[in-house]
C-alpha cells in the first residue's frame, strides 16, 4: 500500500508502467525496511519532490528513463532549494539530496528485478547509501571512470576493427564505441541507416531514429528524449569496415 501520496499520478502509459506505476507495483520490495511512518514520509517525498521534478513522468514508461533523466530531477530539486519562499534560496544538505537519490534508486532496482526496466543507475552515486562517506565518494569516482587511457583506446580499436566477420555483439560494441550509441540503438541499426551526407555526399553519416525495446529484439522508434533522433558522422576508417561487413552478411 502506498502511503503519503496526496496526488493522483498516471500508473501506466500504453500499458507500460510509469515511475509511479513501478513504485506501486514494487512497493513491498521498495519499502521492506520502512515502517508505516517512514513509508508515509517517503511517500510525501515522492509526491512533492521526486515525481514533480522527473521529466514527463506521467507520460513516460519507466523503462525509457536514463541515468541522465534522473540526474535532471535531482538537479531541479537542488536548484529550487528547500525554501517555500521563491525569493529565498535555502540549499538542501548533501545528505538530503542523497536521500532523494536513494528513493529513486530503490524503485529502479526493484523494477529491474522484475524486468520492468534496466537498472540504469547501477554503479552510480544513486546506488550509494544515503549517508555517503568520504570513502564512498572516492569509490564512486573509481566506479564512474569517465574515460579510457590512450593505450586502452588503441587496444579497443584494434580489437573491434580487426575482423569484419566478427560476432554481432562485437559489431554492436563497435557502433557504441565509435559513434556513441546506446546499446538499444546499436541493436536497431541496419545498413540502410548509413547514408551519404546531403551537403557532402562523399561523407557518410548514420541516421539514428530507432532502437530495440529493452530485453527484446523488437525494433521501435527511438524516444528516450526529444533529441534521441540524430544524424552522426561516421569516422572515415569505419566506412570501409562497414562496407566489408555488409558484403559479408548480405
Amino acid at each position: 500500500m502506498l502511503n503519503g501520496f496526496k496526488k493522483k499520478w498516471n500508473y501506466s502509459v500504453d500499458e507500460e508502467l510509469t515511475f509511479y506505476g513501478a513504485l506501486s507495483e514494487c512497493y513491498a520490495e521498495c519499502a521492506k525496511y520502512w515502517n508505516d511512518k517512514t513509508g508515509e514520509n517517503y511517500g510525501t517525498d515522492y509526491d512533492n519532490k521526486i515525481l514533480p521534478n522527473l521529466p514527463n513522468h506521467d507520460e513516460t514508461p519507466i523503462r525509457c528513463y536514463t541515468k541522465e533523466d534522473y540526474e535532471v530531477a535531482i538537479q531541479a530539486i537542488v536548484d529550487r532549494g528547500k525554501s517555500t519562499d521563491p525569493e529565498v534560496y535555502l540549499p538542501y544538505a548533501d545528505t538530503t539530496i542523497q536521500h532523494y537519490r536513494h528513493l529513486i534508486d530503490v524503485v529502479v532496482v526493484a523494477a529491474s528485478n522484475r524486468n520492468i526496466c534496466d537498472n540504469v543507475l547501477w554503479g552510480s552515486r544513486f546506488s550509494l547509501s544515503e549517508n555517503q562517506s568520504d570513502a564512498d565518494k572516492v569509490n564512486e569516482h573509481v566506479r564512474l571512470k569517465k574515460s579510457l587511457t590512450i593505450a586502452q583506446e588503441f587496444a579497443i580499436s584494434r580489437e573491434l576493427l580487426s575482423d569484419f566477420s566478427q560476432s554481432g555483439q562485437k559489431m554492436g560494441l563497435l557502433l557504441m564505441y565509435a559513434l556513441g550509441l546506446r546499446n538499444g540503438e546499436a541493436c536497431g541499426v541496419d545498413f540502410g541507416d548509413v547514408r551519404p551526407m546531403v551537403a557532402h555526399p562523399d561523407c557518410n553519416v548514420l541516421w539514428v531514429y530507432k532502437s530495440t525495446a529493452a530485453g527484446t529484439d523488437t525494433v521501435q522508434s527511438s524516444g528516450k528524449t526529444k533529441n534521441a533522433d540524430r544524424i552522426i558522422p561516421i569516422p572515415e576508417a569505419l566506412v570501409p569496415f562497414l562496407e566489408a561487413r555488409k558484403n559479408y552478411v548480405l
